[in-house]
């Protein structure tokens, strides 16, 4: 018996799937009353498409922007206003649709499980492969469970995508702080450094 990852069952679902339109959900989100005929007007026009979601009026984990720097991913999500779209933009993992034949072509990884960001690996996977993602504004969810605060969001410029940042202060510098780190000469010769006294002293192995 092999573990099946998140990963795994949601490329299962999309194997045995009936139709080309594909909606994936997790059990702890569920459909606003609205939400078919809002899918409705939009149409069949979409490859990968986002859904906003709520918890208490706040929103949730939907539609994202996931922070990208020089090819380093970090594990910072912005909220995306539905109008706006970023080379980055993502869904987050509690719901995705999709096409079958898409996905298809372009499955999950498998290798990454739960913890890990399997979904933004496939929008970007997607992406790579010409696929856009977009965000449906009137196709309202709601989040029966949610845990992980409020998110900082990204204010809509229609002359300039994914302009700076609004919400929490300490989210902003707090993040303004770690790119920087991030860009240190310094300190990435520190982290390597220490990387390579701890492999070389046998506690990573």
């Amino acid at each position: 018996m092999t573990w099946v990852g998140s990963a795994g069952r949601k490329n299962t679902i999309v194997q045995i799937a009936k139709y080309e339109n594909i909606c994936i959900i997790h059990d702890r989100v569920a459909f606003e009353k609205d939400w078919y005929k809002s899918m409705k007007r939009w149409g069949n026009s979409f490859e990968h498409l986002a859904c906003l979601q709520f918890y208490e009026g706040n929103r949730t984990n939907d539609w994202l922007l996931h922070e990208k720097i020089e090819g380093i991913e970090y594990s910072f999500s912005s909220h995306l206003d539905p109008r706006d779209w970023d080379i980055n933009a993502c869904q987050g993992g509690q719901m995705h649709i999709v096409k079958k034949s898409m996905v298809l072509a372009c499955p999950w990884d498998e290798s990454y499980m739960w913890g890990r960001p399997e979904d933004v690996k496939l929008t970007n996977d997607l992406r790579d492969r010409g696929h856009i993602i977009r965000c449906n504004p009137d196709a309202h969810m709601r989040t029966l469970i949610y845990k992980f605060g409020e998110l900082p969001g990204v204010s809509y410029n229609p002359k300039k995508l994914s302009s700076h940042r609004t919400g929490r202060l300490s989210r902003i510098v707090a993040r303004k702080a770690y790119r920087i780190l991030a860009h240190s000469k310094w300190l990435q010769k520190l982290v390597l450094s220490t990387t390579q006294r701890i492999t070389q002293n046998g506690f990573l192995k």
